[in-house]
């Protein structure tokens, strides 16, 4: 995998439909700003990190007390940087499963949002499209990592590198990509609040390519993206150390 040198805001897997050819799948509206409501927004992110930063220990998957109500999203974070980081993975999760626009969507949006769900519907239209589409994309963010660019008791911005598995037809395509998420601790909770446009955001790997198969990145190829990548990088507790390890990794992802 090649490093990149900056991106301009969040490049989620959707987007690796058009590399597919298949459709543009969530793109619309991926770049909208989430507008909370009735309180103001926290200030945009640093874009530069120390060279020694805070290490985090955070499983993919988990991170909250409850279940939202489609019975897959954790809900009830710790109110630490920890909880928040496990809140903006499962939420970027949640929406790469497609569970915005499932019968309880409404219900969801209004659970793990900091904003009103009409402010959601250009993601949910993209959503829409994928599962018209026939496409199923398979969250592993177990198999990427994150990169905490703030964090304070009010707001967080975490940069994700999520992979997942693009499913279309009998050719499963793997592919990471980028997310720096912004959460607020609101009502009791991390909730979703936007996603941030970074002027010089050092990313993992190779954002649009896709890979074929289902398996994850040999554990030190991805140790080196994320090294590469910058400071503050680094790898979820759950993630994949071997081809052993894999099965339990997506267990565990899926939970």
């Amino acid at each position: 995998m090649s490093k990149q040198g900056a991106t301009r805001g969040p490049r989620w897997g959707w987007m690796i439909a058009a590399a597919l050819a298949i459709i543009p799948v969530l793109g619309v509206g991926i770049g909208t700003v989430i507008t909370s409501s009735g309180s103001t927004p926290p200030p945009s992110a640093p874009t530069t990190l120390p060279e020694e930063s805070p290490r985090y220990v955070v499983v993919a998957g988990q991170g909250g007390s409850e279940r939202a109500v489609d019975g897959k999203t954790p809900i009830r974070y710790q109110h630490d940087c920890e909880g928040a980081i496990a809140a903006a993975t499962n939420y970027v999760s949640s929406a790469t499963r497609m569970e915005w626009v499932r019968p309880y969507g409404d219900k969801l949006i209004g659970q793990i949002t900091d904003a009103g769900a009409e402010s959601m519907e250009s993601h949910r239209e993209g959503m829409r499209t994928a599962v018209n589409s026939g496409i199923a994309l398979e969250p592993h963010p177990e198999w990427g990592g994150f990169q905490v660019l703030a964090c304070d008791p009010h707001s967080a911005t975490i940069n994700l590198w999520e992979c997942m598995v693009v499913r279309s037809g009998d050719d499963p395509q793997r592919t990471c990509t980028t997310a720096a998420t912004v959460v607020t601790w609101a009502a009791d909770d991390w909730k979703l609040r936007r996603y941030e446009t970074l002027p010089e955001d050092h990313v993992p790997g190779d954002t649009l390519d896709a890979v074929p198969g289902d398996a994850p990145l040999p554990a030190d190829q991805r140790r080196e993206a994320l090294r590469a990548a910058g400071p503050g990088w680094q790898e979820y507790s759950n993630a994949p150390q071997d081809v052993e390890n894999e099965a339990s990794s997506r267990s565990l992802s899926s939970r």
